[in-house]
């Protein structure tokens, strides 16, 4: 007896053609998808105001991190007439949320480059990154969405300096405006070994969280600033001095945020930082 077999054919599916309106959400998904990565990545090829003359004495340079985005960025002063066979000090200047690095500018200037000969490290924080945010969000700044501390990132890059060149380990500072200001707070709170003086302008940070905080500070403020109001230095030179720290508070009259033109435009500004060496 035979046996048949009835074979029937498996339809074939047939792929939908795209129309218009697909073609046209697709586009626009790869643009918005464009867009973020482009700006998340911004900080490894956007040059600062700060550094955009054609004579500016940085240079770009790069190292990976461990934290997304896993690249920094950061320009680099390198001292006049530098010679292997002296040690130099290290200055570590934090820009705010514009990423201008007042500053750099300053220090770039003949009168205080070849007065103070040192490095000058200038890190570029991701678009949407803090140098360091307080646990308590009452002290932070804004953040749309959450992103990692950039200053891990800073500390490599110090590392990595030291490791290049012959600097002095005990003459690193720190200096920074408004959200730079923020960043020194948390760096001497939590890398409290580092610095031997350090600069905190315009900013605000949760005067609790300074316990750690023993390098001499400066902590500087404008009466009028609208942006983040002076009580918040206040409240964290307070503190400080109420545990015995070495910290100073000025308060400059008929100023608004922008403290850094009256304290980075003088020499004893800068002759008050250089004066310190850390203590072994």
């Amino acid at each position: 007896m035979t046996e048949t077999h009835s074979t029937k054919e498996k339809p074939v599916s047939k792929r939908r053609k795209k129309s218009l309106f697909d073609w046209t959400i697709e586009i626009i998904c790869f643009g918005i998808l464009t867009y973020f990565v482009i700006n998340e990545f911004s900080h490894l090829y956007r040059t600062p105001l700060s550094f955009q003359s054609a004579d500016t004495p940085y240079s770009r340079h790069y190292n990976l991190s461990t934290t997304f985005p896993f690249v920094g960025s950061y320009f680099l002063m390198v001292p006049q007439d530098y010679n292997t066979r002296y040690k130099y000090p290290l200055v570590v200047a934090l820009h705010g949320i514009s990423d201008r690095v007042y500053a750099s500018e300053f220090l770039a200037e003949e009168k205080f480059r070849s007065r103070f000969k040192a490095f000058i490290l200038v890190p570029i924080a991701p678009k949407r990154a803090f140098w360091e945010t307080p646990e308590n969000e009452a002290f932070s700044l804004p953040q749309f969405i959450p992103y990692p501390d950039h200053m891990p990132s800073v500390m490599r890059m110090i590392t990595s300096l030291q490791g290049d060149y012959n600097i002095d380990e005990h003459k690193i500072y720190l200096t920074g405006h408004s959200m730079g200001g923020q960043g020194v707070y948390g760096a001497l709170q939590n890398y409290p070994d580092t610095f031997a003086a350090a600069q905190a302008l315009s900013g605000t940070w949760d005067p609790q969280e300074t316990y750690n905080i023993l390098t001499p500070l400066w902590i500087i403020h404008g009466s009028n600033d609208r942006q983040i109001p002076p009580k918040y230095s206040r409240e964290v030179a307070a503190t400080l001095k109420q545990r015995g720290a070495d910290a100073q508070y000025s308060e400059l009259q008929n100023t608004g945020h922008d403290s850094w033109r009256t304290i980075y435009s003088k020499q004893s500004s800068w002759d008050w930082l250089f004066a310190h060496t850390k203590q072994h």
